[in-house]
């Protein structure tokens, strides 16, 4: 909280986002990944079998719930600058909710998006 560089301090928003930051990435992100875990698990034994079975389907187990159900739903950032997104002008400045969770579920990008198949 007391770093400078070249004569900048953090500010408070600073600091608390970085704060904020912390918790989020450090504990909420976890645990959620552990629930979306144990849910695919009980919502879909047949895949557990397998990764018993062949611990290396483990890794396409957790891609699919990370695609699925990650930890991560949303985010916040501002535009730096004047730009525009899918054809919709973005004003530098205000802060715009970045919901992460549908980036896996374009149907134009992913076969069956909201089926799990690791």
């Amino acid at each position: 909280m007391q770093v400078e560089a070249e004569g900048d301090r953090l500010t408070g928003e600073e600091i608390t986002s970085n704060c904020i930051a912390l918790l989020v990435d450090g504990h909420e992100t976890t645990s959620s990944l552990m629930s979306g875990l144990f849910l695919a698990a009980t919502a879909h034994p047949e895949y557990c079998r397998e990764v018993v079975a062949d611990e290396t389907f483990a890794a396409g187990f957790d891609e699919e719930v990370l695609g699925l159900n990650g930890p991560s739903k949303i985010t916040a950032r501002a535009a730096v600058g004047d730009t525009e997104v899918f054809g919709v002008p973005v004003a530098a400045g205000p802060r715009l909710a970045l919901l992460q969770a549908s980036a896996n579920r374009d149907p134009e990008v992913f076969e069956s998006p909201e089926e799990f198949r690791p």
